[in-house]
């Protein structure tokens, strides 16, 4: 046998036909269990209008609507978040506007076309791991993995909307784990693991600041329990830990570096709204999460999560089990994805902000890519065994259960009643104002309509100022 047969997968699909047939039917089946959200109405959700504007050209990426009176739309400059998100989301909106007529879109077909955009931008997320999977994983339980992965609840519910946390921010923080993947094999040269940790790292300092302070701790971790863990590892399993995709330190050093140079630019291109996103971080800390003793708010949020977080439990305990039963499986660049990856999930865990389900997409991609890991540094017998299958039966039964639910069902239709009230005031012969979310007039450039996501006072005030009034239901 060759050299280089010997560094083909053992089971994987090696031929480029195969693969391109895989990739082609991945994407088939990745779009059309979509369809429930591509054909339903907006949820009502606050930022889907905010973020559709700025992808069809309606808005700047820094900019906010507060309402449309008169003929004027007003907008709030500057929010609480990074900017680079959503430069990312106008700029993919600028592209696609070359081949997609926004302007000409109505009703269900426009709003087909925007939640396709964010579904899109993940699958290319996908067929990136597709493609590590073909080179770096030694079994068809890899391939398997990432079509379960796709049809998870935070999965399908993040196509549903168009929020940063499941498209532009989606991306960034795949970025690092698809570096993450690059660096954990041994067949990787240094330079490459490297520069692929160091890009990753600055996509993911691009995004949310709680992101830059989750892969902070992250990497804090990692330098203080790698050396623990490999010492233990040599001592009492005799197991030598060498190579390339064990040498932490430069490893760290370029994640860090990636990291420090991501948020400088971030602070660069915007920083107001990026110094603004560190102090609602605090707010959010100390003011709504089961720290700030906010514990029955907590516990109502968590059981509305559970059907989405269910899945991070999973993954963690299976991930933690292959570890034991295999640690020669461990790797550097694994435990600072894994750590990333709860990171980003408890940190979210903890909040009693919202019950959001999109809060959760990059700590599922994180751990989803975490145990695509795993897979690809375990053995092809090994990767076969019962705790690998069970992990993938037990994902795939939520998330068909899920599919089952009435929740879930409820997406076919979104909320069908306000595009009914708003078509009955399109004309409006009493002058009132329709307090709406903006998602459900971006099509309707004539519509009247204060913002309601700005709140009961805010809208009230505006009314009094304005000296109209609000249209009834």
């Amino acid at each position: 046998m060759t050299e280089a047969a010997r560094k083909l997968p053992l089971d994987a699909p090696t031929s480029g036909r195969t693969r391109a047939v895989l990739l082609g039917c991945f994407s088939i089946f990745f779009l059309c269990i979509r369809i429930p959200q591509f054909t339903a109405q907006w949820d009502g959700e606050d930022g889907n209008g905010h973020l559709a504007a700025m992808l069809m050209g309606l808005a700047p990426p820094n900019e906010m609507i507060i309402c449309r009176i008169d003929g004027n739309a007003q907008y709030h400059v500057g929010f609480a978040h990074p900017l680079p998100p959503y430069l990312l989301i106008a700029l993919i909106g600028r592209v696609v506007g070359l081949v997609v007529p926004f302007a000409s879109l109505h009703g269900q077909s426009l709003i087909f076309a925007l939640k396709a955009i964010v579904s899109l931008l993940q699958l290319s997320v996908f067929l990136a791991f597709l493609f590590l999977a073909f080179r770096y994983a030694r079994t068809r339980a890899a391939i398997v993995w990432l079509w379960v992965l796709a049809m998870t609840p935070v999965a399908l519910y993040s196509s549903n909307e168009v929020q940063t946390d499941s498209s532009s921010g989606f991306v960034f923080v795949a970025l690092f784990f698809i570096g993450a993947v690059i660096a954990q094999s041994s067949e990787t040269p240094r330079p490459v693991g490297t520069l692929a940790l160091l890009v990753g790292s600055f996509a993911a300092g691009l995004g949310k600041n709680e992101w830059s302070f989750c892969l902070g701790a992250a990497i804090l971790l990692t330098a203080l329990a790698h050396p623990l863990i490999d010492h233990v590892l040599a001592r009492s399993r005799g197991i030598d830990l060498i190579g390339p995709a064990h040498d932490a330190l430069p490893m760290l050093l370029a994640a860090g570096i990636g990291l420090v140079c991501g948020n400088w630019a971030n602070y660069w291109i915007d920083p107001v709204n990026y110094l603004g996103g560190w102090a609602l971080l605090g707010d959010m800390i100390f003011r709504a999460s089961i720290l700030s003793g906010d514990t029955p708010s907590w516990w109502t949020s968590f059981t509305e999560r559970f059907p989405y977080v269910l899945f991070h439990f999973i993954v963690d305990a299976s991930i933690l089990i292959q570890l034991l039963r295999r640690p020669q499986a461990y790797s550097s660049s694994l435990l600072l994805a894994i750590a990333y990856a709860n990171a980003l999930f408890f940190s979210y865990l903890i909040s009693s902000w919202g019950s959001f389900p999109r809060y959760f997409a990059p700590a599922y991609i994180g751990l989803g890519a975490s145990f695509l890991m795993v897979l690809a540094r375990l053995p092809a017998q090994e990767a076969r065994n019962w705790t690998v299958t069970a992990t993938i039966v037990l994902v795939a039964l939520q998330s068909l259960n899920y599919q089952r639910t009435f929740h879930y069902w409820r997406l076919w239709r979104g909320n069908t009643y306000v595009p009914a009230w708003v078509t009955k005031y399109e004309n409006n012969p009493e002058r009132c104002i329709l307090v709406v979310d903006y998602s459900f007039v971006l099509d309707r450039p004539n519509v009247e309509f204060i913002h309601a996501p700005n709140g009961r006072e805010f809208v009230e005030e505006y009314l009094t100022k304005t000296g109209r009034a609000a249209c009834p239901p």
